[in-house]
């Protein structure tokens, strides 16, 4: 049976243990915040997610494939050659955490109605790239996204064939382009550059739709990539804090029932 001496000793070490329980709540409130601001510090400012991100984008089919320059920087630093390829941009291409520069290879989407065309200022022949350009107004033509070598945008008078290097989704209106269309391009003549709203066929809808579709995704998938890494770092220090407060209570609790034998 225990003594009296020994019941005393065993609700001393109660007590002891609720006190220590009570300080160890108290030390980790005043001490969340620190660590909090510790580890927001840490994601923000001295492991940083990226800011700019590249994100190329290819089409296979009725497949569009999308890769950013944080999961495969090797293809973007090693690249030696610069095949054809159009900028895409527009509320498609949103701005949130992190600013996005996406490029798709050069395709050819099909067949669009011209809208509207806005000429860029400062051409050569300004009249005559009116003229030229007007006689577009309403027909029918074969949209290249992606301009190569020595290709240019052409009316063939049965034919036209649009060559542009940016696609722009849901253009906001402009002071010099008031009325844009869903769909925007910035395309390039022998004597002529601006802006061609244009209406797509069925068919130039669906490859368009895809690719806006896989961007979209692929920078929903960076965001929550942003998040996560914002989350973790921030909360890093109070879980390492716990952790190792952890470890030292249960080796003191260790060494005092080694010690009571």
């Amino acid at each position: 049976m225990r003594t009296g001496f020994e019941r005393w000793q065993q609700d001393v070490r109660i007590q002891e243990s609720f006190v220590a329980l009570g300080k160890y709540k108290r030390l980790l409130l005043v001490a969340s915040l620190p660590l909090l601001l510790l580890g927001f510090g840490l994601s923000a400012f001295i492991m940083p997610f990226a800011r700019y991100v590249d994100i190329r984008c290819s089409q296979f089919g009725d497949l569009e494939l999308c890769v950013n320059s944080l999961r495969n920087p090797r293809s973007f630093a090693n690249e030696t050659e610069m095949p054809p390829r159009f900028e895409v941009s527009g509320p498609a291409v949103e701005h949130r955490n992190v600013r996005y520069l996406v490029e798709a290879d050069a395709t050819t989407v099909g067949r669009v109605t011209v809208q509207i065309i806005v000429l860029y200022n400062g051409l050569r022949a300004p009249r005559a790239a009116e003229t030229a350009v007007q006689k577009m107004i309403g027909r029918t033509a074969t949209l290249h996204l992606g301009i190569g070598k020595d290709e240019r945008s052409a009316d063939f008078g049965g034919d036209i064939f649009l060559f542009c290097n940016t696609l722009e989704y849901d253009m906001e209106p402009l002071s010099w382009f008031p009325n844009p269309g869903p769909y925007n391009a910035v395309c390039v003549g022998d004597d002529w550059s601006g802006y061609v709203s244009f209406a797509p066929s069925p068919e130039a809808q669906r490859s368009l739709t895809l690719l806006r579709n896989a961007v979209g995704n692929e920078i929903n998938k960076i965001e929550r990539e942003f998040w996560v890494h914002r989350i973790g770092l921030t909360l890093a220090p109070l879980v390492l804090f716990l952790i190792l407060s952890t470890i030292v209570w249960m080796t003191r609790r260790a060494a005092a029932f080694v010690r009571a034998g």
